[in-house]
C-alpha cells in the first residue's frame, strides 16, 4: 500500500506535467500534444491487456510491480533529458504503458493475500493510498514550480520535477521489493493452480462500487486492472443488448471527455498564459473534488437509478466543458484562468457521479461469472474513445479554435447523456 501511494505521487503529477512540458518548453502545437495524449491512451490500453495476462500467469507479482516502477523511473529520466518533441512521441507511448503496468498485479495480489471478505476493504484502502499519493505529488509539484520558476524558468524547473520523480519511483521500487512477498510466500494461498485469482468478478464488483478512482485516464486504468476470468465460454454476443448498448455509450462519452482532457492543459498554458502551477492546481482540485464526492455517490446509488444518475452527471459535465469554451472566448486571460480552475473542480464532482454510476451499471448488467471480463471491455472501449477524442481535439482545435473544439467535445458528451436516458 505504501509503495503504491509513493508511486502514485509521481505518476499522477508527471502525467499531467508531460503535456504542459511539451507545449511550453518544447513548443508543441495543440495538434502534437493531442497526438502525444492519444498515444499515451493507446499505450495504457496495451499495458493493461498485456500486463493483465502476465499477472494471471505469474504466481508472484513482485517482479511485475517492481519492473513497472523501474520502467517508470527510466521514462522520467528520458523526459528530463529530451530536447526534441519527436522523441516525446515514443516516450509518451511507453509512459502510458508503464504507468498502468503494475495495476493488474495489485488486484491479483489482493485476492491472494487476503480472504474474500476483505477484498473490498483492501481495495478501498489501496484507492485511498493512491489518492493520497496523487494529492501529495501534485501539491509538491505546484509548490516547487511556483517557487522555482522565477529563478530557473519553466524548462529547468520542470526537468527537475521529472528527475525527482525518477528518484521517488526508484524508492517505490525498492520498498515494493522489500515489502511484497516472493514467489513462495505462504500468504499467497488463494491462487488457483492455474495462477488465476479466485472470484475475480466479485472483486470487480466490490472495487467498482467503492468508486475509489480519480481522473479520466486513471478511472479507465483502474477498471482495466482487474483481470478477466472466463468462467463461461464466450458466445457470439455474450453481453446482451443492454451491456453492448452501454459500451457504445461509453465510447461516445469518452470521445468527448478525452477531447476536453487533451485541450484543457494546453488551453490554460498557451491560450490563457497560465503558469504551470495553475495548470497542475486545476488537476489537484479535480482530484480533491472527486474524492470528496465518491462517498456521497456510494450512498445515493442504492436509491437512485444508476443510468439516470449517469445521464444527469454526464449532462452536467458537458455543460461545464461548454462553459470552459465560453470563458476562454469572452473573459480576459487572468480571470478566465481562475474560472477554468473552478470549472475543473466542478467537473471532478460530476465525474465521481459518472464513474460510480457507470461501474455500478456494468456490474449489475454483466453476466454472472463474466463481470471481470465485462469490466475489462468497459475499460477498453473507454480507452478507445479517449484515444480518438484526443486525436480529434488535437486536429480540430488548430483549425477552428478552442471554442468550437470545446463545443464539439460538449456535444459528444450531450449525445452520450441522451443515449443513457433512452436505455
Amino acid at each position: 500500500m505504501y509503495s503504491y501511494g509513493l508511486y502514485n505521487s509521481v505518476a499522477t503529477s508527471c502525467d499531467t506535467l508531460l503535456l504542459v512540458f511539451s507545449a511550453v518548453v518544447l513548443g508543441a502545437s495543440i495538434g502534437v500534444t493531442g497526438l502525444i495524449d492519444a498515444l499515451g491512451y493507446a499505450g495504457s490500453l496495451a499495458g493493461v491487456l498485456i500486463m493483465g495476462r502476465l499477472a494471471d500467469k505469474f504466481h508472484s507479482q513482485r517482479f511485475l510491480i517492481v519492473g513497472g516502477f523501474l520502467a517508470t523511473s527510466a521514462c522520467l529520466v528520458a523526459m528530463a533529458l529530451t530536447n526534441q518533441i519527436l522523441l516525446v512521441l515514443p516516450i509518451g507511448t511507453i509512459w502510458g504503458f508503464v504507468i498502468v503496468a503494475h495495476k493488474p498485479s495489485a488486484s491479483v495480489l489482493i485476492t491472494r493475500l487476503f480472504p474474500r471478505n476483505e477484498w473490498a476493504t483492501q481495495q478501498l484502502r489501496l484507492g485511498r493510498f493512491n489518492d493520497l499519493g496523487s494529492t501529495a505529488g501534485l501539491a509538491f509539484t505546484i509548490l516547487w514550480l511556483s517557487l522555482a520558476k522565477p529563478a530557473m524558468g519553466d524548462a529547468t524547473s520542470m526537468r527537475i520535477v521529472f528527475v525527482i520523480g525518477a528518484c521517488i519511483a526508484l524508492l517505490a521500487a525498492a520498498s515494493a521489493w522489500i515489502l511484497l512477498p516472493g514467489p513462495k510466500h505462504p500468504g499467497e494461498h488463494q491462487a488457483r493452480p492455474s495462477g488465476k485469482p479466485e472470484g475475480a468478478g466479485d472483486l470487480v464488483s466490490a472495487w467498482s462500487l467503492t468508486g475509489q478512482v480519480s481522473t479520466v485516464r486513471d478511472y479507465n486504468k483502474g477498471l482495466a486492472s482487474t483481470r478477466r476470468e472466463n468462467i463461461v465460454k464466450p458466445e457470439r454476443r455474450p453481453y446482451g443488448d443492454r451491456l453492448t448498448g452501454f459500451l457504445f455509450v461509453t465510447i461516445v462519452l469518452y470521445m468527448g471527455v478525452g477531447m476536453a482532457a487533451t485541450l484543457l492543459p494546453v488551453f490554460l498554458a498557451t491560450h490563457l498564459d497560465a503558469p504551470s502551477y495553475k495548470v497542475l492546481g486545476a488537476t489537484l482540485l479535480f482530484f480533491l473534488a472527486s474524492s470528496m464526492t465518491y462517498p456521497i455517490v456510494d450512498k445515493i446509488l442504492p436509491v437512485v437509478y444508476a443510468l439516470r444518475l449517469h445521464a444527469v452527471a454526464s449532462l452536467s459535465r458537458g455543460i461545464i466543458v461548454f462553459l470552459m469554451g465560453i470563458v476562454g472566448l469572452l473573459m480576459p486571460p487572468s480571470p478566465a484562468q481562475w474560472m477554468i480552475i473552478l470549472l475543473t473542480a466542478m467537473s471532478g464532482v460530476c465525474w465521481a457521479a459518472v464513474s460510480g454510476a457507470a461501474s455500478s451499471r456494468v456490474v449489475l448488467i454483466s453476466p454472472i461469472g463474466r463481470k471481470g471480463e465485462a469490466a475489462g471491455s468497459y475499460s477498453a472501449v473507454g480507452q478507445i474513445g479517449a484515444f480518438f477524442g484526443a486525436l480529434i481535439g488535437g486536429y480540430f482545435a488548430p483549425k477552428v479554435g478552442y471554442f468550437p473544439a470545446f463545443s464539439l467535445a460538449a456535444l459528444l458528451i450531450f449525445i452520450a447523456s441522451a443515449l443513457s436516458l433512452r436505455m
